[in-house]
C-alpha cells in the first residue's frame, strides 16, 4: 500500500484511483496541528461508540470551525506519516492554493520522481483548471467556500462525471487533500455525507489525553479507517485492514496501514 501511495500522491489521481467506500480504498487526507496516532503507534483504543452519536458531535463542532487564510501565491503543505507494520516513513508535499495543483514532493527527505513527471502533471492541471474552472478534482478556496452544506446539494456537486466514485468518496478526498481550507458548513455537510456509507461504525481513541473518532466501514474483507480530531472536526488520516476477522471497532485487528498528516499554510516551498 506504501508504493501505492506514493504513485497516487505523485500524479495527483488520488480522485480517481484511489479506492474507497466499496468502489475504492480510502486516499491520502487532514489537521492543522496533532494527529491521532494509530493504535500499532501507542495508541489504546477506548472503545466502541454509536457512529450516529460520532457523526453528530463532529457535525456539531465542525459548523464552528473556520478556514485557514491562504494567500493566492502561497502553498499548502502536508507532511504524512505512513505506517506499514514495523516500517514507518514520511512524505511532504507543497500545493499551490488555486487547484490543490502539486508543485513538490519529497519521501523521507528526498525529491521524488515520477513519470509522468511532476512538473507536467501540475502544468496539465493548471490548464484544466483554467480551461473548465475549480471542482473537486482542482478545488480553490472560493469553490469550497460555495459549497453546500446539505446531503443532497453536496452530493448534486460532487457527483463524478465519469466513472463509479460516489460523492461520499469524492468528500473524503476533499478532506485528505484540502481539510484546512474548508469552511464549517461544508465541513458539517461533507461528514453527514460520509455518514450515508452503509455499514458504518466508530470508536473513540485516546493520544496522550487528545480525543479521536476512528469511523470505520467494511468491504470485501478489508476494513478502512477514517480519523478526525473530535475537538475540531479536522480529518487526521487514515488506515487500512487486510486481515478484518471479527467486526470493528472493539478489539478487533489493528490497521495495516496508516496514513496520519498535518497542513500548514507556506509562503515558499521550504
Amino acid at each position: 500500500m506504501h508504493r501505492g501511495y506514493r504513485i497516487i500522491t505523485a500524479l495527483v489521481v488520488v480522485l480517481f484511483t484511489a479506492g474507497c467506500w466499496g468502489e475504492q480504498k480510502p486516499a491520502a487526507a487532514p489537521s492543522s496541528s496533532s494527529v491521532a496516532k494509530p493504535a500499532s503507534t501507542g495508541n489504546t483504543p477506548d472503545g466502541p461508540i454509536d457512529a450516529e452519536v460520532a457523526v453528530r458531535e463532529l457535525q456539531q463542532v465542525a459548523l464552528k470551525t473556520v478556514p485557514q487564510t491562504a494567500a493566492a501565491k502561497s502553498y499548502l503543505y502536508r507532511r504524512s506519516e505512513i505506517h506499514e507494520g514495523d516500517r514507518t516513513s514520511e512524505l511532504e508535499e507543497w500545493f499551490e492554493i488555486q487547484g490543490l495543483v502539486p508543485v513538490k514532493i519529497r519521501e523521507n527527505g528526498k525529491d521524488f520522481e515520477s513519470r509522468p513527471s511532476l512538473a507536467e502533471t501540475a502544468e496539465s492541471m493548471r490548464a484544466a483548471l483554467a480551461r473548465e474552472g475549480p471542482s473537486a478534482e482542482r478545488p480553490t478556496p472560493e469553490w469550497l467556500e460555495g459549497l453546500p452544506g446539505d446531503i443532497p446539494g453536496l452530493a448534486g456537486v460532487l457527483a463524478p462525471k465519469t466513472g463509479p466514485r460516489s460523492p461520499a468518496a469524492i468528500a473524503w478526498d476533499l478532506f485528505s487533500r484540502a481539510d484546512p481550507l474548508l469552511p464549517g458548513k461544508a465541513r458539517s455537510g461533507l461528514i453527514k455525507l460520509i455518514a450515508t456509507v452503509p455499514g458504518l461504525s466508530a470508536s473513540q481513541l485516546t493520544t496522550g489525553g487528545h480525543r479521536n473518532y476512528a469511523l470505520r466501514y467494511t468491504d470485501q474483507g478489508a476494513t478502512y479507517v477514517l480519523y478526525f480530531d473530535a475537538l475540531t472536526a479536522r480529518a487526521a488520516g487514515e488506515g487500512s485492514i487486510q486481515s478484518a476477522s471479527e467486526p470493528l471497532p472493539s478489539g478487533g485487528p489493528q490497521p495495516d496501514s496508516t496514513r496520519l498528516w498535518t497542513f500548514q499554510i507556506r509562503a515558499s516551498l521550504t
